[in-house]
Parts: structure tokens; C-alpha cells; sequence
């Protein structure tokens, strides 16, 4: 709208001028004073429609950009596997655990731990062990009365031996029969021996 107005405007200059000119009423000052006008206003009606193309060029590339984002996430959406959280509770390496009381290296009985609320009691055992940065040398585990196997199995039948016991006044994790020990917490140590004891009765009871 506002370059056709400038075009208008500087039409009607144009016509005055060359009237004037053509019929010599004006003086040579006054039509370099039209020109300047006539100039002007070209000017002004070429930068108003470069405006209105560079408008038109950036509204057209947006509406561009906002078709290609639709779509891409239409593109992703029928990229996406539908069954990604299956595959990814699949990838999760799985195990269970076995406690096992010994007595002087002898089994005097063991357990399986399934569940998810027994499975966290013996992860949270096992991390106390793990955080914690001093170690001492192991101890000969065939040589403690009162002593508990962890063993840590892994689908693929892999075993990690865990040994947690009473020595001195301390409660310790042994990581194998050659590791070394660490003290862990009483909390630690007697949920242990308490989930042991918990799921040997159940057992009996089937």
C-alpha cells in the first residue's frame, strides 16, 4: 500500500514537472529543485519494494522452516520403534542372587533371592561395600564359624563371590576368597543375615 501511494505521488511530480518545463513558467533553480523531488521520490518507491520483496522473502522462508520442522517430527515420530522401551528393559544385563551361611568354609544352608525388595537389600549391602576406600588384607573365609556367601550370578552363569562376616568388633564385606575386606555398616550386615534367615522360612513353609 505504501509504494503505491510514493509510485502515485511521484507520477503527479513528474507530470508538474515536465508542464512547467515544457511551457517555461519555472526558473532553472526551481527545476533543479523539482528534480531533487522527482528523485527523491523514485528513490523512496524503489527501497519501499525492496522492503515489501525482503518481507515477502523472510515470511516465505519461515513458512518454509515450518513446514520442514513439521516435518521432520512427522519423520521421527514413524522413525521411533514402538517397542524401544521393551528393547531397552531388554538390554538390562539380569541376575539374581544366592546367600549362603557358612560354617568353617562348611554350607549349612542357602537361599535365593528373588524379589525386588530382597533384590535391593542385598544391592544396597554390596554398595556399601563398594563406596567404601579402605581395604584391609582378606581373611581364610574356611576358617570363620559365622560367615555369609553372596554370590552375584549373571545370565550368562557368571559368578562375583561376595563374603560378609563378623571380625573383631567390626562388620566387613570380603570380596573373594583372596580380596580384601572393608568395614561396612551393622545396618548392612544384619539385613543380610535377617533377609537369610526370611527367605529360609518361607521356604520351609512350602
Amino acid at each position: 500500500m505504501f509504494e503505491c501511494i510514493i509510485t502515485f505521488l511521484s507520477f503527479i511530480v513528474a507530470v508538474i514537472f515536465l508542464r512547467l518545463i515544457f511551457q517555461r513558467r519555472i526558473s532553472q533553480r526551481f527545476q533543479f529543485a523539482l528534480c531533487e523531488i522527482f528523485f527523491v521520490t523514485v528513490l523512496l518507491v524503489g527501497c519501499a519494494s525492496t522492503s515489501s520483496v525482503k518481507d515477502g522473502d523472510l515470511t516465505e522462508n519461515k513458512e518454509i522452516e515450518e513446514t520442514l520442522d513439521e516435518n521432520d517430527k512427522i519423520n521421527n515420530q514413524n522413525t521411533l520403534d514402538p517397542t524401544s522401551s521393551e528393547a531397552e528393559k531388554d538390554s538390562v544385563v539380569k541376575f539374581t542372587y544366592e546367600l549362603i551361611h557358612l560354617e568353617n568354609g562348611t554350607i549349612d544352608g542357602n537361599v535365593e533371592v528373588l524379589s525386588e525388595n530382597e533384590i535391593t537389600v542385598v544391592n544396597n549391602a554390596i554398595s556399601d561395600f563398594m563406596i567404601k576406600s579402605s581395604a584391609w588384607p582378606g581373611v581364610d573365609i574356611d576358617k570363620l564359624s559365622d560367615c555369609y556367601q553372596i554370590n552375584w550370578i549373571f545370565e550368562d552363569g557368571s559368578i562375583l563371590e561376595y563374603y560378609t562376616f563378623i571380625t573383631g568388633d567390626k562388620t566387613v564385606m570380603q570380596f573373594g576368597k583372596d580380596g580384601q575386606y572393608s568395614i561396612i555398616d551393622n545396618k548392612s550386615y544384619e539385613n543380610i543375615v535377617n533377609l537369610f534367615y526370611k527367605i529360609l522360612e518361607e521356604d520351609e513353609d512350602i
